[in-house]
């Protein structure tokens, strides 16, 4: 389903950020 896509891609962005602002 596309939602399951959108959460995916939702969940990369925001780990993406987290890891560059994690020390």
């Amino acid at each position: 389903l596309p939602d399951g896509r959108v959460i995916k891609v939702g969940t990369e962005r925001f780990q993406a950020p987290e890891a560059l602002f994690t020390p």
